[in-house]
Parts: C-alpha cells; structure tokens; sequence
C-alpha cells in the first residue's frame, strides 16, 4: 500500500491546521466560484468514490487548486474536509481487505474442491478396482 495517499493527507492537515490556528477566514463575498474543472479537482482530491479508480498522480498544480479552494472554506467545512477525508481512506482500507479475503476465500475453496476432487477420484478408481 503506497504511501503517498498518506502524505498527502498530512499536508493538508497540516495546512488545515495552520487556517484553523491563525482564525482568519479569508472569505470575500466577490470572490470568483470556482471553475467546473477545480470543483472536479477538489472532488478527486477528497477521494470521492467516482474519482477512486483515477490513477493520477497529484502534482502541484493539482496541490494548488485544492489548497486554494480549502482556502475559501470555513474552519468548520476544513474540518468536516478532514473528517470526511479519513473517512473516504477508511473506506478504501476497508475495500482492500474485502478485496483481499475475497481473493483468500477463493483460494480455500479451490483447495476444498481440490480435496473434494481427489476423494473422489480415488473411490472412482478404488471402485474400478473392484469391477
């Protein structure tokens, strides 16, 4: 498991922390929305399930887009980004460990039916004998 998920992660709680400490909001109310293509962004950064088979790497420009719309959020919505970014990565933790035992299960039951196979392969050719 990579962890570069994780350090990105730190950076932004991280920053997150440093707007929450200094209490400012840097909120003006004619402040340009963003665009489509920075909301879509800011979407795959926060690892929205749609944007979880994306294999981008983040660059800065990336980096940039999402810390300046975290720039435009209250201190409440930084942490609730926070909360639901450890939530989006519990999910995919949990997702690879299903995905894990899936592969075990599979494996047990190959080797079930492998013993299964041999059983009855062997009382075939013990009843062969016999006739």
């Amino acid at each position: 498991m990579s962890l570069a998920p994780l350090m990105g992660l730190n950076r932004g709680l991280q920053v997150i922390r440093n707007i929450t400490a200094t209490a400012l909001h840097s909120f003006h109310p004619y402040r340009q929305p963003p665009c489509f293509q920075e909301i879509h962004t800011f979407d795959s950064q926060l690892g929205r399930p749609d944007h979880d088979n994306q294999s981008e790497v983040p660059d800065s420009k990336t980096d940039d887009v999402f810390l300046k719309y975290m720039d435009g959020l209250s201190p409440t919505s930084c942490r609730y980004v926070v909360h639901y970014k450890e939530a989006v990565r519990e999910r995919q933790r949990m997702r690879l460990f299903t995905t894990y035992w899936e592969l075990e299960e599979t494996n047990r039951l190959r080797t079930l039916l492998t013993s299964l196979y041999a059983e009855a392969d062997l009382e075939f050719r013990r009843s062969e004998q016999e006739t």
